[in-house]
């Protein structure tokens, strides 16, 4: 049993009323609820900018820098499904798309600089190079679907393999001969 699950046996019209008495005055309610209600209110925080222009905790850019980590982990997730891996025909729609707009940025953000860029190993870059660099890796001509993978050492030995590269691989002269003969092999034992 966690500590807080007296809350979850609790009424909640109860809690609702304390809480109206709290917003009313604090006073009104006993010190241990008015320090929960506090850390409610806490956590109730709008961390965006708000329309009425009052300050907030946490400034617009580090919320953008959010964004595009969300925008990154997007990429990571369902950059497969956006991959140019059939030349005959067009690939099918997926809604939501990967557009930055579905991430709540702005074509004004392109030119902005962003620390998330380190995220995907290419350090602090524009908006508009992280998302070439993760079109590049992820929804090119080869994809990848690797997310589901429970072992976040394996998870995250693939993401900088695939990041560093652009999912390009790079072979030496005889490592390009060594892969074509066994192409080869395979194509004769089949035709065999």
């Amino acid at each position: 049993m966690d500590k807080f699950s007296y809350l979850g046996n609790s009424d909640v019209n109860a809690i609702e009323e304390l809480f109206i008495q709290y917003q009313k005055d604090p006073k009104l309610v006993d010190e241990t609820w008015q320090d929960f209600f506090k850390g409610f209110e806490f956590g109730q925080v709008n961390y965006s900018a708000s329309s009425n222009g009052q300050g907030t905790l946490v400034p617009e850019n580090v919320s953008k820098e959010f964004k595009v980590i969300n925008l990154i982990n997007g990429y990571r997730m369902r950059g497969h499904l956006f991959t140019k891996t059939n030349p005959v025909r067009v690939r099918r729609k997926y809604t939501p798309d990967l557009s930055i707009e579905v991430f709540g940025l702005s074509e004004q953000d392109l030119e902005t600089v962003f620390q998330a860029g380190t995220e995907i190993e290419i350090g602090p870059a524009k908006l508009k190079d992280i998302v070439a660099h993760l079109e590049k890796t992820y929804c090119n001509v080869i994809g990848t679907e690797y997310m589901f993978i429970r072992n976040p050492k394996v998870l995250t030995w693939l993401q900088e393999r695939m990041e560093q590269s652009k999912n390009i691989p790079t072979f030496s002269k005889d490592e390009k001969k060594n892969i074509l003969n066994k192409v080869v092999e395979a194509v004769t034992f089949e035709n065999f």
